[in-house]
């Protein structure tokens, strides 16, 4: 069981290892009437916690530049902006359709998870996001090209027609790999030589998180908050997506100055 731990394997493998080797003991010593001792009797497997280190859901202003630098080259340019400057859930962003814009603010009705059309959960997911007056501009141009090109007249198609999540992601993912400098030579200076700034690291779902303490921290009311990100319990938005920034750390100590 040692070498087993050490070799890296889950705690239950190990005990399934054990079993494996008491059970012929315990079954000749029962039914055979042997005097045999099982190699294993007494001996006491601890399951060692293992320290995990949780992961920075927010985004660094630096990295989320360099991303929307590397978007700005694909159809899903507009997406990514809309999920950074709003919160919206990857699925209602992709639900968008042409009748969900009115002047300034965004109809969030529907979602389209894998290809198909999701009905919003919770209730309060059903919402509408006020915009700013740049991604409403971007949302009116991407209408305006996309119009025709499905039947209900979604905002973000794939190349085959209908929305489809898969091709968002792997859009994503060549975006965050295309944010990699290299240092460059060969006789026309493209050829790779070395990494000199590695890819920037997040998932699709970190703009969310990152929209939401961002928001928190440049002072926007709990509630608000809560209604933009579609929450049913605002515990759940104070929990789980508001991050601690230096800067809240830093507004905090100039508070605490003034108490006395």
């Amino acid at each position: 069981m040692a070498r087993a731990d050490k070799a890296g394997l889950s705690s239950s493998v190990i005990k399934k290892i054990r079993m494996c080797v008491s059970a012929p003991y315990a079954w000749a010593e029962r039914s055979l009437g042997l005097a045999v001792v099982s190699p294993t009797l007494g001996l006491v497997y601890k399951v060692k916690e293992k320290k995990t280190t949780k992961r920075d859901r927010v985004i660094k202003d630096e990295d989320l530049a360099r991303f929307l630098e590397a978007s700005d080259r694909t159809k899903y340019r507009v997406y990514f902006r809309l999920l950074a400057t709003t919160g919206l859930r990857p699925s209602e962003g992709l639900g968008i359709q042409a009748k969900d814009l009115e002047g300034g603010t965004l109809h969030i009705r529907r979602a389209i998870t894998r290809q198909e059309f999701s009905d919003l959960k919770p209730s309060t997911a059903r919402r509408d996001i006020p915009l700013t007056p740049e991604m409403a501009s971007l949302l009116y141009e991407q209408r305006r090209m996309t119009l025709f090109q499905t039947k209900k007249g979604l905002l973000f198609p794939s190349g085959g027609g209908a929305p489809y999540m898969k091709s968002v992601e792997s859009c994503f993912k060549r975006c965050l790999k295309a944010t990699t400098v290299y240092k460059r030579g060969g006789h026309n200076h493209l050829k790779k030589l070395s990494v000199i700034t590695p890819p920037v690291r997040f998932s699709l779902y970190d703009f969310r998180h990152t929209f939401a303490t961002k928001m928190a921290e440049k002072g926007m009311g709990a509630k608000i908050l809560q209604y933009l990100m579609g929450h049913a319990d605002i515990a759940t938005t104070l929990s789980y997506y508001v991050g601690i920034t230096p800067t809240m750390k830093e507004e905090a100590a100039l508070m605490m100055a003034e108490i006395i």
